[in-house]
Order: C-alpha cells, then sequence, then structure tokens
C-alpha cells in the first residue's frame, strides 16, 4: 500500500532551508554578469542615502526606517535618501505536483518532492538573475524601475545632473563615425574626475548596431583594414610593444616585486603557421596565460591594483619558477603542481613564498558533487564555508588588523571545527569518491587554506587573479577595429 503524507512536515523544507538552497545554486551571469561593471554590497536597512560632492556619488549609511527624505546642501554637495525597492519572486508547489507522493524514506524510488523543490529553486534562481540584469541595465541609464517597468527614481532628475547625448547622424553619409565615438569617450573621460578609466564598453540596441556597420564610414574603414596585409599588423604591433616596453618594464617590477600576489592561468589559442602547412588542423595550438595580480583593496591597502600577464608555450612549471625568480612572500594560487618548488625552503632554510589557499575553489569542488547527488555532506561542507564568506563580506574593505582580528575571533572556530569535521567524514564515505577527493584536498593543505586567519592582508580566495583571466578565459577579444571603444 502506498504512504501517503503532508511532505512539509518533514525537516529541509522551511523559509531558511529553501533559501540557503537557492543561494548555492551557481549564478547565472548573463552578459553584463559577465562584463562585471557592478559589485554588489548587502545592506541592512530598506533604504539608503547617496551624497553628490562635486559631481562624485557616494554611498552614505542609512537613515533609521521611516525616517523622511532630506534634501541637504552644502559646499557644492546634496544628499539624498532613497528606499530600496522590494522585488520579490514568488513560487507554488500545486497539489497536483506531488498528489500521491510516497512517504520519505522508500527505498524504491527517489523522493518527488525533492525533484519538484529543486525544479522550482533552480527557476527562481533564474528569474533572481533576470531581475538582476534588468535592475543593472536600467542603473546604466541612471534609473531604478520596478518589477512593472514604473520609474521609481531618475538619478539625473534627483541630483540635477545633465545628461549628455551625442547625435550619430547615421542618417548622413558624411558622418565622422570615428569622431562621434571619440566624443563618447571624451565625455566620459571628463566626467570621471581624475579616476582611471582602463575599459569601455558599448551596449546599443540591435537598430543602432545595424546603422552603425552598414554606414558608408565604417564600410569604407572595414575595407581598409581588413586589407591592410598581416605582415603590416604584426609590424605595427611589434612597433607598439617596442615603444611600450619601457612601461610595461617598470609597472612590471612595481607588481612582482609586492610581497602578496595573486596567480593564475588559463589556456589561449595560437597561432603555428608551421602546423597549418605540415596539414595539422587549421595551424593553431594551445599555449598558456599567466596572471600576476596585486589587489589590496580588500584590506585598504596604499597601492594600487594591477596585474601581469605572461605568455607560455606550455603548462610546464618552468616557466612559473621563472616568472616569480626574483618575487618573494605570499603566493595566493590553486594546487598546480607547478608552484610547488616556490613553497620548499631554500638553501637558508626559507621558502620564497608561503602558500595561501583558495577556498573558493575547494567550495567549487563541494558544489560540483553536492549538483550531481544531492549529498548531505556536500551540502553541510558548502553551509560551513558559506558562514566564512559571511565573515568575509563583513570585513571587506577594512584594515589589515581589523580583518585579522576579525578573522581570529570569528573565522578561527569555523576553520578548525571544519577540518575536524572533514577528518571524520572521511571515515564514512567511498575513498576512491570525488567527495573523499575533496576533502583530502583541504586536509593536504590545511595550512595553506588557514593562512588568510593569520594575516589580514592575505583574501580568502583567490578571485582576483581568476577576474584577471576572465575576459581571456571567456574568449573575449584583446583587440579591435576602431569601433570598439576598448583599452587594454
Amino acid at each position: 500500500m502506498t504512504l501517503t503524507r503532508n511532505p512539509f512536515d518533514a525537516g529541509g523544507y522551511s523559509l531558511a532551508d529553501m533559501t540557503q538552497a537557492i543561494n548555492i545554486l551557481p549564478n547565472l551571469y548573463t552578459r553584463l554578469g559577465q562584463i562585471g561593471l557592478f559589485r554588489f554590497e548587502g545592506v541592512s536597512q530598506r533604504s539608503i542615502v547617496i551624497e553628490q560632492r562635486e559631481g562624485v556619488l557616494s554611498l552614505l549609511p542609512s537613515v533609521p526606517l521611516g525616517a523622511p527624505a532630506t534634501v541637504g546642501t552644502r559646499e557644492q554637495r546634496s544628499m539624498r535618501s532613497f528606499a530600496l525597492p522590494w522585488i520579490p519572486h514568488d513560487d507554488v508547489i500545486l497539489p497536483a505536483d506531488i498528489q500521491g507522493m510516497p512517504a520519505l524514506g522508500l527505498s524504491d524510488a527517489a523522493d518527488p518532492l525533492v525533484e519538484v523543490m529543486n525544479r522550482k529553486l533552480t527557476l527562481m534562481r533564474r528569474k533572481h538573475a533576470q531581475t538582476r540584469e534588468y535592475m543593472e541595465m536600467n542603473a546604466l541609464r541612471g534609473i531604478v524601475k520596478d518589477g512593472a517597468g514604473t520609474t521609481l527614481y531618475d538619478y539625473f532628475t534627483e541630483f540635477g545632473l545633465e545628461k549628455i547625448s551625442i547625435d550619430f547622424v547615421f542618417g548622413t553619409a558624411g558622418t565622422n563615425v570615428q569622431g562621434k565615438v571619440r566624443s563618447v569617450l571624451r565625455a566620459m573621460e571628463d566626467n570621471l574626475l581624475g579616476e582611471t578609466m582602463t575599459t569601455a564598453h558599448a551596449l546599443v540596441s540591435s537598430e543602432f548596431f545595424d546603422k552603425l556597420i552598414s554606414h558608408p564610414k565604417t564600410e569604407e574603414a572595414y575595407k581598409f583594414f581588413s586589407a591592410i596585409p598581416e605582415s603590416t599588423l604584426v609590424g605595427w604591433c611589434g612597433r607598439a610593444m617596442k615603444t611600450l616596453s619601457p612601461l610595461i618594464e617598470q609597472i612590471e617590477v612595481d607588481i612582482m616585486g609586492c610581497d602578496l600576489l595573486h596567480a593564475d592561468d588559463t589556456p589561449i589559442r595560437v597561432l603555428d603557421r608551421s602546423l597549418r602547412d605540415k596539414g595539422l588542423g587549421k595551424g593553431v595550438r594551445q599555449g598558456r596565460i599567466w596572471a600576476y595580480v596585486r589587489d589590496q583593496r580588500p584590506w585598504a591597502g596604499a597601492a594600487p591594483p594591477g596585474a601581469v600577464y605572461r605568455f607560455a608555450p606550455n603548462w610546464k612549471e618552468e616557466h612559473v619558477l621563472s616568472h616569480l625568480a626574483d618575487a618573494r612572500g605570499i603566493l595566493q594560487a590553486d594546487g598546480y603542481k607547478g608552484y610547488a618548488k616556490l613553497y620548499q625552503p631554500e638553501a637558508d632554510g626559507v621558502p620564497s613564498f608561503r602558500e595561501a589557499a583558495c577556498w573558493a575553489h575547494l567550495r567549487r569542488d563541494f558544489h560540483d558533487f553536492w549538483a550531481s547527488t544531492k549529498s548531505e555532506i556536500a551540502r553541510e561542507a558548502l553551509d560551513r564555508i558559506g558562514k566564512l564568506y559571511d565573515i568575509e563580506r563583513d570585513i571587506n574593505g577594512q584594515t589589515a588588523d581589523v580583518r585579522h582580528a576579525a578573522r581570529q575571533k570569528l573565522s578561527q572556530p569555523k576553520v578548525t571545527a571544519f577540518f575536524a569535521w572533514s577528518e571524520q567524514q572521511l571515515l564514512r564515505i567511498p575513498g576512491k569518491s570525488d567527495l573523499a577527493k575533496a576533502f583530502r584536498y583541504g586536509l593536504n593543505r590545511q595550512e595553506a587554506f588557514s593562512l588568510f586567519l593569520t594575516d589580514g592582508r592575505v583574501a580568502i580566495d583567490n578571485n582576483p587573479a581568476e577576474r584577471a583571466l576572465r575576459p581571456i578565459a571567456n574568449g573575449w577579444s584583446l583587440y579591435t577595429s576602431f569601433l570598439s571603444a576598448c583599452k587594454h
């Protein structure tokens, strides 16, 4: 006889449980998410205060709930209070979804409720991604809209800012399209008020794009560009590199001289005409790009962020050892075996680097296993690591001393408990499983995973290096025609 029950009487389906479940689902990055224009920070109240001072907008501590929105002006400063929009996503499980569901614990079938919940949560995660893209796109226009498309705030109006508009006049054949592009870039640079612009992205409608690429001046420029012999293009690049070499060398000396570096690598396709001449494929082989990154912003360091990229024809450790031959300090990286010699003591008994491991990499291993098996052990590992990241969010941007004190008080006990719990789990699971491999990866590098607890400058993960390589790993172009407003 088939048993029926109220499935929500069982544990695991409370609001907190389901919120945790959806939060650990992987992000569904949309185009704006891939570009990485926005960095999200949580706020604890339903209103925020934004100050405008000499043309710069800054987020200030929030006013108490229920306080009136005020405008104050003093020395070319103004402040506005904004209520944060609340755009919830709801879903339901209908009786038809779970009708005749067997009781939990039956061995003859998987729990249908789990499948229903996973499907519902995945759909809601997609809605979250769509809403985030919707809010980001409106933010680029300087407005805030609700889910119904109603404009809640127009920041140009709120702060009395003038919206700059440049008409490309595509209807006129003689329009200087290059000049229009330069005007857009200069308008952006002039309004940055001294801030550095490294990249400019142009997000346009399909109609605008069609008119742009079909304009006579654009077609003329493209014909000229495509007609340039490859040898000439290579010569231009060579001369440009020679001209920039002194600057590149100074940047490299500055960044590689830092005693705290992030490192990561990614494969890259490399043209090899000798392969094509021999009839071996399309004349493309695989090379490697390494990124060495300095990013002191999380601990309010004084040095500006920067990255050094080094190319190598393969993945051999000799390249890493050469890149870092003169560097010393702390290296935050993944478990690539090529770094191992850098962590070994030298003749004086001191290694070139102390290893700082990446918790995001470890978390990814547990997540992959949980996503395919719904393992409760993997889920608990994710929850335990997630609590460490909760602490990190609260201390991001604080000084190294503040971060160290908070980690000693809050994170140290959790890390110690995590590794003790990990050793216990290895006794319960198959030794050759991917879950066991994830546990061993962490336990074998326990000292490296704990280094961030003793030094407030060290990050919890290697995300700065991964972000530096993301444009290359995703295959985005590092060279453009004049139509693209990009600076690398």
